[in-house]
């Protein structure tokens, strides 16, 4: 007697898998149960979700309807009675699944640029989950000691932080203000990959497959960002106090700044 499979809860299947990867390892149902934690969890999972869903829609919808133009407009040419006046490729003809792919950077970036923003807004539900009643405790001391220790500065998080980044910035640019025409003085974009180099003097045609690994990208971004940002969290709370002056204090301060570091250089890769 066969089994009904039960269906798949995407919701379900994000905030497991958020929440396994930032506990790394812990028990998530336990740490799940108690409601400040949750808190802390929702504001990185309210934007991975606000991103698959952006970019589910130019899979299901944005993306079939720009192909579907391309067959339609294949057609027209191809009955055409002016035909034999155009001189458009197969390449030309996709124009309008290049243009969605263009736009789909725009909105990508936008939506990193959003979440390094609200960052800075989530000084209550850190205080409250990890620092308690510590009157002296202020957000920015996270970004203060990430810059004093390692040089990492907030809006390095939406800029240069790693090639990657800077790529995917640069490309929401130039669509957004040069209507994503490649120049001969775009060279930091173009030595960022090689693919680029095929773009130069028209508008760049990169394919969707693309675009998905660059939002891929991005969401492990934001986990290893808000990963980042709750290790400097714990360590200002174990630094104050007699703990940090004990030898047990001081090893485990020195593993969570090792982690602090490991976690600045992924972001940097």
């Amino acid at each position: 007697m066969s089994t009904k499979k039960k269906p798949v809860n995407a919701i379900d299947n994000l905030i497991d898998a958020v929440a396994g990867t930032i506990l790394q390892g812990k028990n998530s149902d336990l740490f799940l149960r108690e409601p400040e934690n949750l808190r802390l969890l929702d504001f990185f999972i309210r934007h991975i979700a606000d991103l698959q869903n952006f970019i589910g829609l130019f899979k299901t919808h944005y993306l079939p309807a720009a192909n579907k133009s391309t067959v339609d407009a294949r057609k027209q040419v191809a009955s055409s009675k002016y035909k034999s006046f155009f001189d458009l490729t197969d390449e030309d003809l996709k124009e309008n699944v290049y243009e969605t792919v263009r736009l789909g950077y725009v909105g990508l970036y936008h939506k990193l640029e959003i979440f390094v923003e609200g960052v800075g807004n989530q000084r209550s539900v850190i205080k409250e989950t990890y620092l308690e009643d510590d009157e002296e405790y202020k957000f920015e001391n996270i970004f203060k000691f990430l810059h004093s220790e390692f040089g990492l500065l907030r809006t390095d998080l939406k800029k240069d932080i790693n090639p990657k980044i800077n790529r995917i910035r640069l490309i929401c640019n130039k669509v957004k203000h040069d209507d994503g025409i490649i120049s001969g003085a775009d060279d930091k974009l173009v030595l960022s990959n090689p693919i680029f180099l095929l773009d130069k003097g028209r508008r760049l045609r990169l394919p969707a497959e693309v675009l998905f690994a660059d939002a891929n990208y991005i969401k492990d971004f934001m986990k290893d960002v808000f990963i980042l940002i709750n290790l400097v969290s714990v360590y200002y709370r174990f630094s104050k106090g007699s703990f940090a002056e004990s030898k047990e204090g001081e090893e485990h301060l020195a593993n969570l700044k090792t982690s602090i570091k490991n976690y600045v250089d992924l972001l940097r890769k």
